[in-house]
């Protein structure tokens, strides 16, 4: 113990203090921003109008922070760590500027877009500078601390932006992620190296963006169809971009993906599957229960939107328990472990709602958080030391980005189960335990995959690393592109 805890004062208040803070804030502020906007958007809207817009202030935030966060590996690589943190950082802080003065929806969604752009760099860059400043042996608590600031913004967006809309107003909220946005650009001055691995390129891959953005964008459509036919035939669409812009990755110059991106049998492609699936998985959960348990248990609204955050608390304090494992066998087990205890969870949340439990609900929630928490932080170090030291920019910048869109994947596919399921307006206890059942049958036919994917991963080999630190990128060849 006073070994650990040696360990997390050198990370937070030692030499490594500002990287640790700068890292940390940059995962931070994308969840503070997500919960607070989340919470101040109905205020929103009774101003501004444009209630028909209202998904689309989370959607435009998400797609455009995938779609950034896509490219941040290989925006470091051309301009260096520092400067594009930077870039991040400053269209963060314009896109929160144009949100709190927005004057009409249209005009706020613009910011968001420009939020969304923005945080999406800076969060893929949160982790791919982790393997080039910190030491091997600190990376996995790093990865851990990076979940519980996750969190621990999580709960704390929704009380923030409540006081500050009564208090003050919903633009306040706003204000305080340009502060944050400010901030950060402070502490990437001191705590991100200006030299930092990067190397040339000309071209910006925008159509495989674009492809990207549009696979991700069409699905997110796949809820507002109540036809089967309807729907697989978006989800087919929406497939065939996705597809398409990995195909044309791995013949272009400039990669967005390693080259084995989603491959099956290379352990980088079996890491990116996990991480995909297991929040398509279990999406439905963060989508559904604070509705669900409103309506078929009375929860008022903030204390249904605290209870899905058992997720988040269950994934930051599981984070910290795992955080001193060392080793190749205990490592293995927590990755493998991962998708075992969502798969556990969805069931139990499925029980609990089939014979009307809260508490089992509650538990299945913790379980499916604990997944996360134990596994996270492995899978992150593990792809990076089994990726290609020339690709491990590439490799590591995406796990965000990929979480984020299993996330919004997910979303989408919760959406068309609930509609399959008879959901709609009023929502009623009887469509609650109905459209409940398809989103957590749904969610284990998904969660059934990452427990292969999280099997198979769990047992790639790592490439050796130097004692005395972090594998030390190589600049790739005229053949790899940048």
């Amino acid at each position: 113990m006073a070994q650990a805890a040696d360990t997390y004062r050198t990370l937070l208040f030692g030499r490594y203090a500002f990287s640790t803070w700068t890292v940390c804030l940059g995962v931070g502020l994308h969840a503070l921003t997500w919960f607070m906007v989340a919470t101040v958007i109905p205020s929103t809207v009774t101003e501004l109008g444009g209630a028909r817009l209202i998904s689309w202030a989370m959607t435009i935030y998400l797609i455009a922070s995938i779609v950034s966060g896509a490219a941040g590996g290989l925006t470091k690589r051309r301009i260096g760590a520092r400067a594009a943190f930077n870039l991040g950082a400053a269209v963060f802080v314009v896109g929160s500027v144009i949100a709190a003065a927005a004057p009409t929806m249209t005009v706020l969604l613009v910011g968001r877009a420009l939020q969304g752009l923005g945080e999406g760099l800076v969060i893929a860059l949160s982790y791919a500078v982790v393997r080039e400043i910190f030491p091997s042996h600190l990376v996995p608590r790093v990865f851990g601390l990076e979940a519980v600031v996750w969190a621990a913004s999580a709960l704390a967006g929704p009380v923030v932006a409540g006081m500050l809309t009564e208090a003050v107003s919903w633009r306040a909220a706003f204000g305080v992620n340009l502060v944050l946005g400010i901030v950060l650009i402070g502490f990437v001055a001191f705590g991100i190296p200006r030299e930092t691995s990067r190397s040339g390129g000309k071209d910006l891959p925008l159509v495989r963006l674009g492809l990207v953005g549009g696979g991700i964008l069409t699905l997110s459509f796949a809820g507002q169809f109540l036809q089967a036919g309807a729907i697989l035939a978006i989800v087919a669409v929406s497939v065939a971009f996705l597809v398409a812009s990995v195909l044309l990755d791995r013949r272009a110059r400039t990669r967005l993906f390693p080259r084995r991106a989603f491959h099956p049998r290379d352990p980088v492609g079996q890491g990116f599957w996990l991480v995909l699936l297991m929040p398509i998985a279990s999406a439905g959960m963060s989508v559904y229960i604070p509705l669900f348990m409103q309506v078929q248990y009375g929860f008022s609204p903030t204390g249904a939107g605290y209870f899905a955050t058992l997720t988040a608390l269950a994934w930051s304090s599981s984070a910290i328990v795992v955080a001193r494992f060392s080793g190749r066998r205990l490592t293995d087990t927590a990755i493998a472990m991962g998708p075992v205890l969502q798969f556990a969870g969805l069931t139990v949340v499925l029980a609990g709602f089939m014979i009307d439990t809260v508490p089992m609900i509650g538990l299945g929630l913790l379980v499916i958080g604990s997944g996360y928490g134990i596994s996270w932080a492995f899978i992150n170090q593990r792809v990076m030391l089994v990726a290609d030291p020339a690709e491990g920019d590439l490799a590591i910048a995406l796990m965000p980005t990929l979480l984020s869109t299993g996330s919004a994947l997910g979303a989408a596919v919760a959406g068309a189960l609930a509609n399959l399921g008879g959901i709609a307006d009023p929502v009623t206890a009887d469509m609650v335990r109905a459209a409940s059942t398809y989103i957590c049958v749904g969610g284990l036919a998904l969660a059934g995959t990452s427990l292969v994917a999280g099997w198979r991963f769990s047992r790639a080999i790592p490439r050796p690393v130097p004692a005395g630190g972090p594998v030390a990128p190589t600049k790739p060849t005229a053949m790899e592109g940048t």
